[in-house]
């Protein structure tokens, strides 16, 4: 028993790791988007591209990773995403021009996509329900610091003069110690692996899952509030520091501000769902991230004065703190609405990654040079997740089953 725990601790941390460093790959890179422009002489729009192709890389994948995982075991698929990711990571410190440097973001989205779409697939083969809601919260949690490290260390970097190059440095490095780790702590987690791999098998994983409305409700509600975040951590960069002129070594402190809410948010999630039930903790956290932004567009047009970057940041905390309340829960009662954990994982993965990409480049279509594209996102976000859940419960009750596989 002690050894079995001991294992599944082993695991879980390998998990949050891969989850986290491929994750700083992408929040330390952001504080250098405009020296990227500057350095190639390009426009913020072709600037972005290097971010929505990185995630559309990582969509793709994750749709194969899924079944990949299911059939050949998850350790053996995590092995070989880390491997693509630390080799692309290593040819974005040599890019000679914008457009190579977009193509190895889409290879390193490839690689990094093994990551979350494998990890929480090994998170839900270990767990079940509400123990699973709990761990996923710590493995949100931990991997909520990488928001926090990730543009603190870019900031420094880039305010420093080291230049953008040293940013991919540094994540190959990182890359290479975790594939190490993996390839000698990772242990196999599936018990039961598809003996039958193909297309047909596949695309009946996939369609099992569209005709499942309660894991398409609850995996949709995820992928909307993805959608708004990965906006802002893409726009937010381009908002404080040439909107509001925010010295760029300061844009790092900001960011951990909001995570630090989050992953206080974590903590009372753990404690609130079983008092409350998943259901109900994702209704509060839409609340919690709609009404700062609703007062976030007030203060823009009624007193712009105090719209400092840092003034926002704190009215958006109870945002950051709701965040936790929605990505756990829905998650995890998607999840327990199937048997394919890993085409479940993939298939969500997906959502958030398309999402996400849709986001980036709406707000940044809008982009005035204030604050309100970043806001307005999020509350249409909120409502339509809120609309789902209200249909949900039309049908099933106030509040639907929470079951478990």
């Amino acid at each position: 028993m002690v050894m079995l725990v001991l294992r599944e601790t082993v695991v879980l941390f390998l998990v949050i790791m891969s989850i986290t460093i491929c994750d700083i790959s992408y929040d330390m890179y952001a504080p250098g988007l405009p020296q990227i422009g500057a350095f190639f002489g390009v426009a913020q729009t072709i600037v972005q591209l290097t971010v929505s192709m990185n995630l559309l890389g990582g969509a793709l994948s994750g749709l194969i990773y899924g079944p990949l995982s299911d059939h050949y075991g998850r350790r053996s698929v995590m092995l070989w995403g880390i491997a693509i990711f630390v080799i692309a990571s290593i040819g974005c410190c040599f890019a000679w021009s914008i457009g190579v440097l977009i193509v190895l973001r889409f290879l390193q989205g490839l690689g990094a996509g093994v990551a979350g779409v494998v990890g929480f697939a090994i998170v839900n083969d270990i767990y079940v329900g509400e123990a699973a809601a709990k761990n996923l919260s710590i493995v949100n949690m931990v991997v909520s610091l990488s928001p926090a490290v990730g543009p603190i260390m870019g900031s420094y970097i880039v305010s420093l003069g080291y230049g953008w190059r040293l940013l991919f440095v540094l994540v190959s490095m990182i890359s290479v110690l975790l594939l190490l780790a993996l390839i000698f702590g990772l242990t196999e987690t599936i018990q039961n692996r598809r003996e039958k791999l193909s297309l047909s098998s596949i695309l009946a994983e996939y369609g099992a899952l569209f005709r499942n409305y309660r894991f398409l409700c609850f995996a949709l509600v995820q992928s909307l509030t993805i959608m708004w975040v990965w906006a802002s951590m893409a726009n937010l960069p381009f908002v404080f520091i040439e909107g509001m002129h925010l010295p760029v070594e300061y844009y790092g402190y900001l960011v951990a501000m909001s995570v630090v809410s989050y992953i206080a948010g974590t903590i009372v999630n753990r404690r609130l769902i079983g008092k409350l039930g998943m259901m109900r903790m994702i209704v509060l956290g839409l609340l919690s991230v709609m009404i700062p932004d609703v007062i976030v567009i007030i203060c823009h047009y009624a007193f712009p004065a105090f719209l400092t970057p840092l003034f926002i940041e704190m009215i958006w905390l109870p945002s950051s703190f709701g965040i936790a309340f929605i990505t756990s829960n829905s998650v995890a009662i998607a999840f327990g609405e199937v048997r394919d954990k890993g085409a479940a994982s993939a298939f969500i993965s997906f959502g958030q990654t398309i999402f996400g990409a849709c986001g980036i480049y709406i707000v940044g279509k809008f982009y005035n040079g204030t604050i309100v594209p970043v806001s307005v996102l999020p509350i249409v976000c909120c409502l339509l997740g809120m609309t789902i859940i209200w249909l949900l419960t039309k049908r099933e009750g106030m509040f639907p089953r929470e079951k478990t596989v």
